[in-house]
């Protein structure tokens, strides 16, 4: 077993946070199919038509 807080060098970027061993992910994330959120959502992105964006 990989005691994370003795045994790595391991940093967390957004949506994730790392507190001794235990790593935390939040579920922020819209998946293609299948997934629902609240809210709403914004896309930065560049639209080529013919293309699909995917957030």
């Amino acid at each position: 077993m990989v005691d994370i807080s003795d045994d790595t060098n391991l940093t967390a970027g957004t949506g994730i946070t790392i507190i001794g061993d235990t790593i935390a992910v939040q579920d922020i994330y819209v998946l293609d199919a299948g997934d629902t959120m609240t809210g709403n959502l914004n896309v930065d992105a560049q639209m080529v038509i013919g293309s699909t964006i995917r957030a």
